[in-house]
């Protein structure tokens, strides 16, 4: 603080000095100015001249010259406190914003919220929808001929006047254990239920004359394991396990044959479920307290089922492949029984 005060000082005197120069004040002192020293402030020697009376008299009513020394001594030092304060006011200014700059205000934003936890060991049961598409390869026999062949394709377009189409909604439910290393390991059991998921062909011959066969997935459903990978908040999972379908097959007799075959007009039914394996993979999230949501695909491979239509004198045996892209709603059992 001392060598500011100095500093100023020097300043002050300095544009003392340069208005003398300029004659805006007459000379009626010199400067001498000790610096470096911390007790000493300003030393003032008066101009000799004006002891030695080398300056004109004063005249009656006119202010002697040691007034004059006194008023411009006055002015002076207000000039040095005048420049002080202001050079004070900045270094107070640029020591209180470097204090506020390295203060950090407390922030005032809302902390982000912290994701759902993940707990996904317990039970659950849930709701699913989705489409599917299906192939199956067909062969019948007939009687005193070579036999018949064909495919079917599964997927039919969602018509809006009779609410027909590849999809399909169904339940399910199951079990999930959460282990130390984030793995997830369940099972699950769904059943479903399509819009409509079914085709027909027909077909004619010279034995058995002409007729359509169809075949109509019911109800189809898994028993599946599952094994995830917890990355909080999401859960990636393969599953697998076995597959069923419940079908309907249809036969319907177009015109009778020549030789051997049904009168015109005749329907025969059967049923008969289909076993096979699924494969697929999903993700899963929680979406509020104790819900989550996924999303699913699933292929499905079942193996030869048989029917026979005996009016028609025909036995027809087919397999069935399945594609489903599903999503899914769980809710967690026991969940409203925690504490919050």
């Amino acid at each position: 603080m001392d060598q500011r005060l100095f500093g100023v000082l020097d300043r002050a005197l300095d544009r003392l000095q340069l208005l003398r120069n300029l004659g805006a004040w007459p000379p009626l002192f010199e400067e001498g100015v000790s610096r470096c020293h911390e007790n000493e402030i300003l030393t003032c020697t008066c101009n000799p001249l004006i002891f030695a009376g080398r300056l004109p008299p004063v005249a009656p009513g006119q202010p002697s010259v040691q007034t004059a020394v006194n008023k411009l001594l006055y002015q002076t030092l207000a000039m040095i406190a005048l420049v002080f304060g202001e050079d004070a006011r900045a270094a107070d200014s640029l020591t209180t914003s470097r204090a506020t700059r390295d203060t950090k205000a407390p922030s005032d934003a809302p902390a982000k919220a912290a994701p759902l936890p993940s707990d996904w060991t317990g039970f659950y049961v849930g709701a699913h929808a989705g489409v599917s598409s299906g192939y199956s390869a067909w062969s019948a026999t007939q009687p005193g001929g070579a036999g018949l062949s064909g495919s079917l394709n599964f997927f039919t377009p969602y018509d809006v006047f009779n609410g027909h189409g590849s999809h399909f909604a169904g339940v399910s439910g199951g079990y999930n254990y959460a282990l130390p290393s984030r793995l997830v390991a369940g099972l699950e059991a769904d059943v479903s239920f399509p819009g409509f998921l079914g085709a027909s062909q027909s077909f004619s011959s010279a034995v058995i004359g002409s007729a359509n066969y169809e075949d109509t997935v019911n109800m189809f459903g898994s028993v599946r394991g599952r094994i995830g990978y917890d990355a909080n908040p999401w859960l990636y999972y393969a599953t697998g396990g076995l597959a069923w379908t419940y079908d309907k097959f249809t036969r319907t007799q177009f015109g009778a044959g020549p030789v051997f075959g049904a009168p015109a007009g005749t329907v025969e039914t059967s049923f008969a479920g289909r076993v096979g394996w699924t494969v697929g993979a999903g993700v899963e999230a929680p979406i509020v307290p104790g819900w989550t949501a996924k999303i699913e695909y699933l292929y499905s491979q079942f193996g030869t089922s048989a029917v026979t239509f005996p009016l028609g004198g025909q036995k027809f045996e087919s397999d069935l492949s399945m594609h489903q892209v599903r999503l899914g709603l769980n809710y967690k059992l026991g969940d409203q029984l925690k504490p919050d």
